[in-house]
């Protein structure tokens, strides 16, 4: 079984405080929401994350945990994500697997030190951004971010990419971005995979 640690090991090792050493050549893992397992052929992503069960893949996947979700069945994927926290049935402490979280609720101290308990092995930054020009959304960014020392992934709602939006969430310091393969096609992630080979490393310490 392979280790969601693995990939984000090799990328970056200290994601939400701008830390970019042992980064790969694509600044920016991928991963691919999907219920199609022909997604892994069109898209090329890092990892897939299923909403529902699928065959056992050669690719590296994850699944949403949904409500009746038992280990023995998860156990054919690489890695899970809990989105709803009440749809978890089951004693996580029993998964060996890697374990992701969404965030999209502001974390106040009693909940910060309860997920800091659980050490999930990556979190996702899943809140809805108005503008990356405004300073103020990006201190509501970093609030997040900041708050719990991770591997953080950001979510994005939208199939356009825009180069320099992708390079502030870089320089942000996260890890990775979650997309909606459903809602791309195949000329659409090649050009956003060539945006994600063209971000910079950045010498400044504003971020």
């Amino acid at each position: 079984m392979k280790n969601i640690l693995d990939i984000l090991k090799a990328n970056n090792s200290g994601i939400g405080f701008n830390s970019n050493s042992n980064r790969s050549n694509e600044k920016l893992l991928v991963f691919g929401i999907t219920d199609d397992i022909k997604d892994e052929l069109n898209f090329n992503c890092d990892a897939f994350i299923y909403k529902t069960f699928t065959k056992k893949s050669s690719n590296f996947t994850g699944k949403i945990i949904s409500k009746g979700d038992k280990i023995d069945k998860i156990n054919n994927f690489d890695f899970i994500v809990i989105n709803t926290i009440s749809d978890v049935s089951f004693n996580i402490f029993n998964y060996e697997n890697g374990i992701g979280l969404f965030i999209n609720e502001k974390i106040n101290e009693e909940r910060q030190n309860t997920i800091e308990s659980f050490d999930f092995d990556f979190l996702i930054y899943d809140f809805s951004i108005n503008s990356y020009n405004n300073l103020e959304e990006i201190f509501k960014i970093k609030d997040i971010i900041g708050t719990i020392h991770n591997n953080w992934i950001i979510n994005i709602n939208t199939e356009n990419f825009d180069l320099e939006h992708l390079q502030y969430i870089y320089d942000l310091g996260f890890l990775g971005i979650v997309l909606n393969l459903s809602r791309m096609n195949k000329k659409s992630f090649k050009s956003f995979k060539t945006k994600i080979a063209k971000l910079e490393d950045r010498k400044n310490d504003k971020l």
